[in-house]
């Protein structure tokens, strides 16, 4: 049986990928089940993945709820880092709505159970950022936990993250999470509207039939239409639902407001000691007289300060909310204010490997593999840049109200080139010595012109140029002996 970090025996392999893994572990020292959750390091890796893994460690092990799953430990070994947590044998609810029927009682009361360990989450300043089904734990009992940190913030990072880059899983996402735009706990709020949804309804309201399609439905969904897919509901829940669904984030509440209009209480994520009962009695006549002196205060010093400012004519306010882009974009976007109707795309860009997005020849995103950004209507130029790569640049068009993408993976705009020489030679390519024929590979090579030079110390050195061009690769065969030109090898 294999054994990590000398103390957990692997049972099961869960998932694994190409830097990370979750294995389903015995702890040797406890004896009992826990999950166990890998990543590799490497010294040339991405540092935002170890980032964010240390990130969900100190996140989880803030929130202590029987509705968010239990960290246990964490641990840096040589170029491995783990997390452990509490085994919490269940089913995923993508897999629970799939393969099981649940009555109106078994729905109300995970969507209870989901918007308190959500609420708890967001009394710690936390955001998720990536709450969907398969990230919701249930047991054979019903109980469910909120799982899967990887993505989520403190509300303090949002300052300084840089919220531009898209997170998260786009069937889920908020309107202003695919902006780009700084998030707050009413971004999960949307969330938990579409999950809400989702397990009354029986159906994402969102999801299209491509990434482009599911975006634009949410930028751009009619209101007044959502709400009448939900209206047949028991209440409270098309109150509900229309609420957590509302484009405007200051418009959504609070899951704490949520729960009580569904009658439930929120379970506090750190149980306080009871008071004493003489004290509590005392407070009874305290709080409330406090409240009252409060109030009293509040209205006359707002009544002296508004006869100390002048009055202005009396004039209709047109409410505008600015979009927020990234601050070093300068010029290509500036902060423009978003009408009572929208007049802005989204452009998506995803990039492989990360690299620099230029726009208009300003930076915006530095070293990213993928973002967004809102951008008034029109065409702007786009660069992707990265050191030892060709630079892929293209024009692009952003209406409306839609989403515009961009795919670029750097690796398939090299050239490649092959060649043949009869008897042999050492091969330079633009004074860079490449190898002696015959070359075993093709050689990767920048698209364009390039100077080629043959030596054999029996014949003349052979010079000449080659074009190179992306995603081709170009075969030749040299005679050294005739010194015939280059010719093509099929």
């Amino acid at each position: 049986m294999k054994r990590l970090f000398d103390k957990f025996e692997v049972l099961e392999c869960l998932k694994k990928d190409a830097h990370s893994s979750v294995y389903l572990a015995k702890h040797i020292y406890l004896g009992k089940k826990i999950v166990l959750k890998m990543l590799e390091i490497f010294p040339d890796q991405d540092t935002e993945s170890l980032h964010r893994f240390k990130r969900e460690a100190r996140i989880l092990a803030s929130l202590d709820h029987p509705n968010i799953i239990k960290i246990l430990d964490f641990g840096i070994s040589e170029n491995q880092a783990y997390l452990s947590f509490e085994y919490f044998e269940s089913q995923n609810l993508l897999s629970l709505l799939k393969h099981s029927q649940l009555n109106q009682d078994e729905k109300t009361d995970l969507f209870r159970q989901l918007a308190q360990g959500l609420e708890a989450a967001h009394q710690g300043a936390v955001i998720h950022r990536d709450l969907k089904p398969e990230n919701i734990l249930i047991n054979d009992n019903r109980q469910l936990k909120i799982a899967d940190f990887g993505l989520a913030i403190l509300q303090d990072e949002t300052k300084i993250t840089n919220n531009s880059s898209i997170v998260g899983t786009p069937a889920y996402m908020s309107p202003e999470q695919i902006r780009g735009e700084p998030l707050t706990n009413r971004s999960d709020l949307f969330t938990l509207g579409i999950i809400g949804f989702e397990l009354f309804c029986g159906y994402n309201p969102f999801a299209g039939k491509d990434i482009n399609e599911t975006i634009n439905a949410i930028l751009s969904y009619p209101e007044d239409e959502l709400i009448q897919k939900f209206s047949r509901l028991n209440r409270p829940f098309p109150e509900i639902l229309e609420k957590l669904l509302k484009r405007e984030p200051g418009n959504r509440g609070t899951a704490t407001e949520l729960l009580s209009v569904m009658g439930a209480d929120m379970i506090p994520a750190i149980q306080s000691r009871p008071i004493k009962l003489r004290y509590s009695r005392l407070l009874l006549i305290l709080i409330p007289l406090l409240l009252i002196i409060t109030s009293i205060w509040l209205f006359l010093r707002q009544n002296k300060l508004d006869e100390q400012i002048p009055k202005k004519p009396v004039m209709t306010e047109t409410r505008n909310d600015s979009i927020e882009t990234m601050s070093n974009l300068k010029s290509a976007t500036k902060n423009i204010p978003a009408p009572v109707r929208q007049t802005y795309g989204i452009l998506l860009f995803e990039v492989q490997p990360s690299a620099d997005i230029f726009l208009n020849d300003n930076l915006c995103f530095s070293n990213h593999k993928n973002g967004s950004l809102s951008l008034p209507p029109g065409e702007y130029n786009i660069d992707v840049v990265r050191q030892g790569y060709p630079t892929y640049s293209q024009r692009v068009t952003v209406r409306e109200s839609e989403l515009t993408s961009i795919n670029v993976n750097l690796d398939s705009l090299f050239g490649y080139f092959m060649c043949q020489v009869h008897p042999w030679g050492d091969v330079t390519l633009n004074d860079q010595y490449i190898g002696q024929t015959p070359l075993l590979k093709r050689i990767k090579m920048f698209p364009g012109r390039h100077v080629l030079r043959v030596e054999n110390p029996n014949f003349e050195i052979f010079k000449d140029t080659i074009d190179i061009r992306s995603g081709e690769t170009t075969k030749i065969r040299i005679n050294l002996e005739t010194m015939s030109p280059l010719q093509s090898l099929n």
